[in-house]
């Protein structure tokens, strides 16, 4: 029988769902001279102090951590390869969003329809998750290694990196937004350092925080990040706002390593009573049935939006209102048209999951690597690929799924659903790599 953490399985699914939410009311869409503008409707000094509370990648990370080292350990005690099952797992339910929106932006971008290939590229700039996800997964076994011979000093280690990029980037004149290959070098190492906490809780690396320590240490980093902010160069937002020249998030910053540190230990703080809380059987079913959920549900909430800006489009004055009393007043509908659309389109996404093949890849690393760099290109550029730098991004993301379907070993059966794989059971790790965790490949 499979033992799951019922806590790390509500972390998953509250962030997901919370990034989903906030997406959904916070969009602002509206047609000004012919153009289609895509921002964000809120903004000011208390919107701003709320992103330190509503930034939850980090808890995201850090649940991918902790389910990636069961999935590691289970992989070594059966002597398989973890990312050779893992890897079209976290692909597929990305295909029919790249295939649909490149069609779509494409048609868009030849036509001189302006307002579809705009919303064709909006839908892509939250991928960035998946494009460093893709990569953190494919670094997973190495991570596992590393801190079974290291300990908390990797973690350490990739802070003192992005401190030492964030010197770079703020002793310039000004706030530098584009630092070139420095952004890439944080993008990788502030989710990573995130990921590699994860890693720490599943081995037991905090199992001696006693809770006054833990309620010291939240509120030692609660004042570091309030410093970095009035007393240093941070910007004060941890999300991209209007008025924010820049934010914590693109590229990340040590804020945000700060932050995730101060998420684990608030976790920890409320570990004991949500296990209980989470413990009972109705707990376990919601739980059970939503985490499959959570990667498709990231990946097309927003062109489920999409699909009713099309329809808001035809008609703008009237279903699109300017950010004012009209804007807000028009948030519940928003909302709850928006869950619709996506339960609808989920449903038709996961006939076309079923439908595609899957593997055990004989090149997972390649693959993995190579569709990541295609993913980040496409939020960077859109799918129209009547645009050269699009078009390279969506030949890339083909390669490599193209190198992922390439066998390891013939089997008669599948291995479940991609929803299945991409979200897996979050069993507890063991202490030792060498012992078999009650767990299957995971998120």
């Amino acid at each position: 029988m499979k033992e799951r953490n019922p806590v790390i399985d509500a972390v998953r699914v509250g962030s997901v769902a919370l990034v989903v939410f906030a997406h959904w009311f916070g969009a602002y869409v509206g047609v000004e001279n012919g153009a289609v503008r895509v921002g964000i409707g809120v903004s000011g000094p208390v919107m701003w102090t709320l992103t330190w509370v509503l930034q939850v990648m980090p808890l995201v990370f850090f649940a991918g951590g902790y389910a990636n080292t069961a999935g590691v350990d289970a992989a070594r005690a059966r002597g398989e390869s973890f990312l050779a099952k893992r890897a079209m797992g976290l692909m597929i339910p990305a295909i029919p969003l790249v295939v649909l929106f490149s069609a779509v932006s494409t048609a868009g971008g030849t036509l001189g329809l302006q307002p579809v290939a705009t919303v064709g590229h909006q839908v892509m700039k939250p991928l960035w998750f998946l494009a460093i996800y893709l990569v953190v997964v494919a670094l997973a076994p190495l991570m596992v290694r590393l801190h079974d011979r290291f300990g908390l000093a990797v973690p350490l280690v990739m802070t003192a990196v992005v401190s030492t990029v964030d010197f770079i980037r703020f002793s310039t004149v000004g706030l530098v937004a584009d630092i070139g290959i420095g952004g890439d070098v944080n993008f990788l190492f502030v989710w990573l350092t995130a990921h590699q906490f994860g890693i720490a809780y599943a081995r037991g690396s905090f199992a001696k925080l006693t809770r006054p320590w833990l309620s010291a240490l939240v509120l030692a980093a609660v004042g570091v990040m309030v410093t970095m902010v009035f007393a240093g160069p941070y910007p004060p937002s941890m999300l991209g706002l209007p008025g924010v020249p820049i934010s914590n998030l693109s590229p990340p910053t040590l804020a945000m390593i700060v932050l995730a540190f101060a998420q684990v230990c608030v976790f920890l703080l409320v570990e004991p009573w949500a296990t209980r809380k989470l413990s009972g059987e109705r707990a376990q079913r919601l739980l059970k049935r939503a985490n499959p959920l959570t990667m498709p549900v990231y990946l097309w909430h927003l062109p489920a939006g999409a699909m009713l800006l099309g329809i808001a489009l035809l008609a703008p004055e009237f279903l699109l209102p300017s950010p004012g009393l009209g804007w807000w007043l028009s948030r519940p509908l928003w909302l709850a048209l928006s869950t619709i659309a996506l339960i609808g389109v989920l449903r038709v996404v996961r006939r076309v999951d079923r439908a595609l093949p899957t593997v055990d890849s004989r090149w997972p690393l390649a693959g993995l690597l190579i569709c990541a760099y295609g993913v980040r290109e496409g939020t960077r550029h859109g799918l129209d690929l009547t645009n050269p730098h699009a078009s390279h991004a969506v030949l890339a993301m083909a390669i490599g799924v193209a190198v992922l379907l390439v066998e390891a070993q013939r089997s008669g059966s599948r291995l479940g659903s991609a929803w299945e794989r991409s979200a897996g059971a979050t069993g507890r790790p063991s202490s030792s790599p060498s012992v078999l965790p009650a767990s299957s490949a995971l998120r």
